[in-house]
């Protein structure tokens, strides 16, 4: 049905204008800053480990000898360094800290995209299911007042898979057992629209963009048509003509 069909490719777009929004707004932020920090904060860490186990170092060589002047500087400049590696750190947590609202800003229009994409897709297909009922109600309807003549043949089926969840569905309407094809005035060449795949022998498979012949018209929903020496049946609405 062309309105499965418009829905699946309308949530299609959705998602990507969505992922699209999501690596602007967040992920690329959180590659570029906020793990750029926590690796500066990480070196940092390691510097203090490193100072501290040479204040270590020092110390014990300062209790060996007391008096070791050499020692004793050693031992100062250690401290002086354990000193300053510390008061980076504390600079670079304390600026990551002050960023925090900014971070949780992100967090928040990421969930706010999330939630505009699932509130489109629900409305999206609560119209489908609406159009579907209506479809349905006039269906039904119609056979019981008895307007509707077609035989509807179930076994002529065909799921169609799209880039997003979804499939579209194309039944094959027969007026009698005895198929009945319209004639045309001449040939018509047409293009592909949406993937079809075959389901019966007498069904010709499309890719999108193929542009097959068309021979005949069976009815309102089937041609019958040639594609690189091979003829069959394909729905009208999957194709364009040209």
């Amino acid at each position: 049905l062309q309105d499965m069909a418009n829905t699946y490719q309308q949530i299609a777009d959705f998602k990507s204008y969505r992922d699209s929004h999501l690596q602007t707004e967040l992920f690329d932020p959180i590659n570029g800053s906020v793990l750029t920090e926590l690796d500066n904060i990480s070196k940092l860490k390691k510097a203090v480990t490193d100072a501290e186990a040479e204040v270590n170092s020092a110390r014990k060589g300062t209790e060996k000898n007391p008096q070791d002047q050499a020692a004793g500087d050693r031992l100062s400049r250690a401290n002086g360094n354990l000193s300053q590696a510390k008061e980076k750190l504390q600079r670079a947590i304390d600026s990551f800290k002050r960023d925090d609202a900014n971070r949780i800003n992100m967090f928040v229009q990421g969930a706010q995209i999330q939630q505009e994409f699932y509130k489109k897709a629900a409305d999206a297909f609560s119209q489908l299911v609406a159009n579907l009922n209506t479809i349905k109600e006039r269906s039904t309807n119609g056979m019981l007042d008895g307007s509707n003549n077609e035989r509807i043949s179930y076994d002529k089926m065909n799921m169609n898979q799209y880039d997003e969840p979804g499939y579209s569905t194309t039944i094959k309407n027969f007026s009698s057992p005895a198929v009945n094809h319209k004639e045309m005035n001449g040939r018509c060449k047409c293009r592909a629209l949406y993937d079809f795949t075959a389901e019966a022998d007498d069904d010709l498979s499309l890719r999108k963009n193929d542009e097959p012949t068309i021979l005949e018209q069976v009815d309102d929903q089937w041609y019958y048509g040639e594609l690189n020496g091979k003829k069959g049946h394909f729905p009208v609405e999957f194709v364009e003509k040209i």
